[in-house]
């Protein structure tokens, strides 16, 4: 049997400490690949001079790459791959004496997203984030949670304020940053900026009012604090705990249906009508270029570090992908 023809690469959003890049990229062919991206810390913490992002992706990819030919021999279920990603995060919370505080307090824990896809026998089983994969060139579901773009519109909304139009452009992202992570008090000093976005907000009727109200209120921390999957800045996440979270959704591709599978992370500002790195890389090329602060075109919830990116970013590219013999 051939083996798979596969492209991969990882790249941090900062070229001058490329060690600090939050994602990773898991190629355990034929059995499994992966995307594991870490979640940006807001609240300052670090361990063993690493932030929550770094290490929840590294655990994550570890455990999957070490695991990865176990997953399919024994046919694994979805609950066992993430039993066995929860077991690995219980010993590096125990590791940094972190256990107790993370069981009750989930601004400790360390979170990533994930999407993963593996052999199984009736087929490639995707697990994980799905708007992050695309199969012979299209997608196989669009983003379900429109948080995303609420922020990017927050954003732009704040970029476009009067209170800002004093301040150059690094100082209007540094200011408009803050705001975003900590929310926007509807009282004192930034009432009236409150009031001009969220008017701003409340004109694009597919965001639910009160998914405005708690991003204005609470603004990013607020989303990576969310676990419960009822509150409106609940997003998936992987940090030890799956047992507490939603059930993360998955599919299964039929072998011998299915010819390129791609997965990638949130850090490429669009999706290529090719399928090569290349294709994947001139969007990057033409972002920096074109929109190279990352509110028209190419928006994102991030501002670009001066000589990179927006986000750190990830691909796997996976060709001809058949049933491993076992």
């Amino acid at each position: 049997m051939p083996a798979p023809i596969v492209e991969s690469l990882c790249i941090g959003k900062h070229p001058s400490h490329p060690d600090a890049c939050e994602d990773r990229v898991v190629s355990a062919l034929p059995y499994a690949a992966a995307i594991v991206d870490g979640a940006t810390d807001i609240h300052g913490y670090r361990y063993d001079d690493r932030a929550p992002g770094w290490l929840a992706a590294d655990i994550v990819a570890r455990c999957i790459a070490d695991n990865a030919e176990r997953m399919v021999t024994e046919d694994w279920n979805d609950d066992a791959v993430f039993s066995e990603i929860d077991r690995h995060f219980e010993a590096a919370y125990r590791h940094f004496g972190l256990f107790d505080l993370a069981c009750a307090d989930p601004k400790r824990r360390f979170r990533s997203a994930l999407v993963l896809a593996r052999a199984s026998t009736d087929g490639l089983r995707i697990i994980g984030d799905l708007s992050l994969v695309r199969v012979d060139g299209s997608r196989v579901t669009n983003p379900t949670n429109d948080l995303e773009a609420l922020f990017i519109a927050l954003r732009r909304a704040l970029w476009s304020d009067p209170s800002m139009a004093e301040l150059d452009e690094d100082g209007r992202d540094a200011a408009v940053g803050t705001l975003l992570r900590a929310g926007i008090a509807p009282i004192g000093p930034t009432a009236d900026i409150r009031t001009r976005v969220e008017t701003v907000l409340r004109r694009e009727p597919h965001f639910p009012p009160e998914t405005i109200d708690a991003a204005l209120d609470l603004g990013l921390r607020g989303g990576r604090d969310a676990r419960d999957g009822r509150s409106p800045l609940y997003s998936m996440a992987i940090d030890g705990f799956s047992h507490e979270n939603p059930p993360q959704p998955g599919i299964t591709i039929p072998w011998g249906q299915f010819s390129t599978v791609e997965l990638f992370s949130d850090g490429y500002p669009g999706q290529p009508s090719g399928a090569t790195i290349a294709d994947w890389e001139a969007l990057i090329d033409a972002a920096n270029r074109e929109d190279p602060r990352r509110l028209g075109r190419f928006a994102a919830v991030k501002g670009v570090i001066p000589g990179g990116s927006h986000d750190d970013r990830s691909l796997i590219i996976v060709r001809h992908w058949a049933r491993p013999r076992i």
